[in-house]
């Protein structure tokens, strides 16, 4: 943490005076532009581009070195890349960052849990939080992502997710095996009996703890998918995020209600707005402002008057607050309120290795291919000294909740009020 602040510290003075010239900690790699939903908030799936290969994003990782502190893998739809495992697995091993943040729609259940697991048991030290997107309840979902079958799909996804954390959550004091049904006549030892042919791993290291079980009947050859379930990691977050836009206004009271009921680590929300990169520039999918303030404000008002003990869980709920009233703010006076970091602390790569300082104006700055996949030489070229210098000035201006965190943390007013109200006195 001391790290990250003195780090903050510096960023803060390449903002105002240009030097000393660091890499971003903030990373966004969108990994392909293909999606298995046709959002009516997103038009992302119609871009066409010729996607970076494994070989090619590990030349890139390497020229990131340890900078990274905090990774979006992004799409689209990552998890429809055949390598996403790979490529996520090789960027911890090269740049050992803290944090690994996957959005998803959860239409792949399977893909999914089998990747997650693989990425959780590779990345040791790292925290991995997988959001996944929920729009509406039930049928409204699927209309707004025009998907038959989606909510249903994305509900198996999260439940199935949160089985893979919930086993930390009450008595880690004991073996993961020891809280193991014994009535599935599972033993740590490699054991046959009758028609069930079982092996069992049990590993314990640090704060990751993993059980793997695999269970297979000779006869129909399926696995036990209660012993897959067993399988559970200390360093998985599973959370959701929904799109605010003129398709949910109305009924966002229940929309969040009803998710915030299924208990999720983190419940994200953000106002859909025009964007080049998801091509909806034009596009009238926006709320009224006033409906807009009265859903965040709910939002703020069950936060508040909500007993949170975990004193991480009560920084990140006061930062969701901040960021609420941040928000609203920018979009009444259409303008920067606090300054915006985006190409100094934060950027973003496209699929085909354009680099961007954010993804509202999705402005290519120069592409990692042409740049022998260094990405330190696009960060000092000319124009991207000419973007960050456009955005200082305050000639762009967004609520886009990935920026607007990075730049709260270098918000001093910000960070007192979080810390005051995380340390010294909650809202109720």
């Amino acid at each position: 943490m001391l790290q990250v602040l003195s780090r903050l510290l510096l960023y803060k003075a390449y903002y105002y005076f240009g030097f000393p010239r660091i890499m971003p900690m903030s990373y966004t790699i969108s990994l392909t532009w293909d999606c298995n939903s046709k959002c009516s908030t997103c038009f992302v799936c119609k871009r066409k581009s010729t996607d970076m290969s494994l070989d090619e994003y590990k030349k890139v990782f390497y020229h990131l070195g340890k900078s990274p502190y905090w990774i979006t893998f992004s799409g689209g739809e990552p998890f429809l890349r055949k390598d996403f495992t790979e490529i996520v697995k090789s960027f911890y091993d090269i740049c050992k960052p803290r944090i690994i943040n996957i959005p998803t729609n959860g239409i792949l259940t399977n893909t999914i849990i089998k990747s997650i697991q693989d990425i959780c048991q590779h990345c040791k030290k790292a925290q991995i939080i997988v959001n996944l997107s929920i729009d509406g309840i039930g049928d409204q979902h699927d209309q707004i992502r025009n998907v038959p079958g989606n909510y249903q799909k994305v509900i198996l996804t999260f439940d199935k997710l949160k089985k893979m954390c919930k086993a930390t959550n009450n008595n880690t004091d004991k073996p993961l095996y020891s809280r193991i049904d014994r009535s599935k006549n599972i033993d740590r030892k490699k054991q046959q009996t009758g028609n069930i042919k079982s092996s069992l791993k049990y590993k314990s290291k640090g704060n990751n703890f993993v059980y793997q079980a695999s269970i297979k009947d000779k006869n129909s050859n399926k696995i036990n998918e209660d012993a897959a379930n067993n399988i559970s990691f200390k360093n998985l977050s599973v959370g959701i995020h929904t799109v605010i836009s003129k398709y949910n206004i109305d009924n966002f009271a229940m929309i969040s209600n009803t998710l915030m009921e299924l208990k999720p680590e983190q419940y994200i929300t953000e106002i859909a707005e025009e964007r080049h990169e998801l091509m909806t520039v034009g596009v009238d999918i926006t709320p009224e402002l006033l409906n807009y303030k009265a859903a965040v404000d709910y939002l703020t008002h069950r936060i508040k008057h909500t007993d949170i003990e975990k004193r991480m869980n009560r920084i990140t709920q006061a930062f969701r607050i901040e960021y609420y009233k941040l928000a609203k703010a920018i979009l009444r006076f259409k303008t920067q309120i606090i300054p915006c970091y985006s190409g100094v602390v934060s950027c973003q790569i496209a699929p085909d290795g354009d680099v961007w300082a954010c993804c509202i104006k999705a402005k290519s700055l120069g592409n990692l291919r042409k740049n022998k996949y260094n990405l330190k030489k696009i960060l000092r070229n000319i124009k991207f000294k000419k973007e960050r210098k456009y955005i200082k000035d305050k000639q762009c201006y967004c609520p886009l909740a990935n920026a607007s965190y990075t730049n709260m943390l270098l918000d001093f007013k910000t960070l007192f009020r979080v810390f005051y109200r995380s340390f010294v006195k909650w809202f109720n």
